[in-house]
């Protein structure tokens, strides 16, 4: 006869993996990036920071994601169909997609993660409630 079935408490407090929190502050665009790069920056250290999964500290890891995926934009617009842009290509996509994951933006990379939970606005409570 088995034991008796753990409490949904009892199974999250087992989960040894650091949560991912974030200082909630939006980090700057260094100067060196160029103006593409600087908007895919903030745009991006946006999302992640509302998503409580970085902060300040993912600053240098999130400016070379900015920086190669402006390249790839760039290359992918202006590529020659040639052996070694397309290789550069494949390349640029590879880098961005592990800087992807690194930083937790793709879905999976975020499954993969514990993210601590963040407070929700009342105006938002409020107004999912009013569409009941």
């Amino acid at each position: 006869m088995p034991g008796p079935t753990p409490s949904i408490h009892s199974i999250r407090s087992t989960d040894k993996r650091p949560l991912s929190v974030s200082d909630g502050i939006v980090p700057k665009a260094p100067l060196w990036l160029n103006a593409n790069a600087k908007k895919i920056y903030k745009a991006t250290a946006k999302e992640i920071v509302a998503l409580g999964i970085a902060g300040r500290a993912d600053a240098n890891v999130l400016a070379i994601f900015s920086m190669q995926y402006d390249r790839l934009m760039t290359l992918s617009e202006n590529t020659d169909g040639e052996l070694p842009s397309q290789r550069l290509l494949n390349d640029l996509s590879t880098q961005c997609l592990s800087l992807i994951k690194e930083l937790g933006i793709s879905p999976s990379a975020r499954a993969k993660l514990r993210i601590a939970k963040v407070e929700t606005s009342d105006d938002l409570d409020d107004y999912m409630n009013e569409n009941d």
